[in-house]
């Protein structure tokens, strides 16, 4: 039916002038590519439906960006590429801040242990260096985060539900971006029946659960290994509509202030914020400890 609705719904657009930016274009092209792509059926009478809080949150995140000042160019049909984006400076700083921290603190508490043994007692204990601390804090910060700029692609939808892995699979074609690679990344927000309404999951490889979407993505890539952000959408006892007039009825307005304010912000500076630049387990264990 999605499908049928959706046929003969043709979505054009203008494709912009490329921002002017003061990164080479060559450097650009060296770069991580990151996609976060909120799937969703692309007809404006469904946007606002449960099926598509994917697309919702994605969209908010472009929204966001967008008042940042941040120059995009439209790369597809409902795309853009954000070029050299560089991971949030308040993460780095305060990363460093508490590194630097655990770093003197280690050393001091070996320190310590040195001088409580009897051949070092009375002998001077070797001093951290600044040249050395550095050494160490640059270490954990590239463990931390190992991809400190990207060029940063968001995806909205552009076909049905069920065709998701077409859009997704051509504008990574289109664009270069190797999915199967730990170099490019992709992150797939999507709803889950299974989980509590406003509750979130990332997960890596992991099944489809039903979901049309992810069917046909993991179906067009050819892999599974992708990481994928759930979005609890699940109903409340005593609702009588099935599973699928359920997904896709819209939210009331009390659900969208909560998936528009409380998740929205705990995605973006987990998730969102995180995902293009931090080490991906880390980034996903704080995701799934909320």
């Amino acid at each position: 039916l999605e499908y049928n609705i959706l046929k003969a719904h043709l979505l054009t657009a203008s494709l912009p002038t490329p921002p002017s930016n003061t990164m080479s274009s060559a450097t650009k092209k060296h770069l991580p590519h990151v996609v976060l792509f909120g799937i969703g059926n692309v007809l404006p009478a469904l946007s606002q439906t449960r099926h598509n809080v994917g697309a919702i949150l994605v969209q908010q995140y472009l929204t966001e960006l967008d008042s940042r000042g941040l120059e995009r160019k439209q790369t597809g049909k409902n795309a853009w590429m954000y070029s050299g984006v560089r991971c949030n400076e308040a993460l780095v700083d305060d990363f460093r801040q508490r590194t630097v921290q655990r770093i003197k603190r280690k050393h001091l508490a070996q320190q310590a242990a040195q001088q409580s043994l009897p051949e070092f007692q009375g002998t001077a204990t070797e001093q951290l260096s600044n040249e050395q601390l550095e050494a160490l804090v640059q270490e954990k910060l590239l463990q931390f985060c190992p991809q400190p700029e990207v060029n940063l692609h968001l995806m909205l939808p552009s076909t049905a539900m069920n065709l998701s892995g077409n859009a997704l699979r051509s504008y990574c074609d289109l664009q270069h971006i190797s999915y199967k690679s730990k170099r490019d990344r992709i992150l797939i927000v999507y709803d889950d029946l299974d989980l509590p309404f406003q509750s979130c999951k990332m997960k890596f490889k992991s099944g489809d659960a039903g979901h049309n979407g992810i069917k046909d993505v993991e179906r067009k890539l050819g892999t599974n290994k992708f990481y994928r952000l759930k979005v609890g959408i699940q109903r409340e006892g005593g609702t009588l509509q099935s599973g699928r007039d359920y997904v896709m009825s819209k939210f009331n307005r009390q659900e969208m202030g909560v998936i528009e304010g409380t998740v929205y912000q705990q995605i973006r500076d987990i998730c969102f914020e995180g995902f293009p630049h931090l080490d991906v387990s880390d980034v996903m264990t704080k995701m799934n400890s909320l």
